[in-house]
């Protein structure tokens, strides 16, 4: 496949093994930050339907709209 005995050739076949490699790391990190962003998405669902009132906000966490604890529903 390749022939790198051929002077002709070697910058040709070099410089196609790089850029192989550059996509090849580019399709990893593409893949990581799809799985990871997946992940997130899904922590923050779970969390919005833990509480009827409760925000996930960055750094804070889960936080309550109106700051006091949840209520149980009312009984009718």
């Amino acid at each position: 496949m390749f022939d790198f005995g051929d002077p002709r050739t070697v910058w040709l076949n070099a410089t196609n093994v790089i850029l192989g490699l550059v996509t090849l790391t580019c399709l990893i990190l593409l893949a990581k930050a799809l799985i990871e962003e997946v992940r997130v998405r899904r922590v923050r669902k779970a969390r919005a339907t833990d509480a009827d009132h409760a925000y996930a906000v960055e750094g804070l966490g889960l936080t309550m709209a109106d700051g006091g604890e949840k209520l149980p529903p009312e009984k009718k």
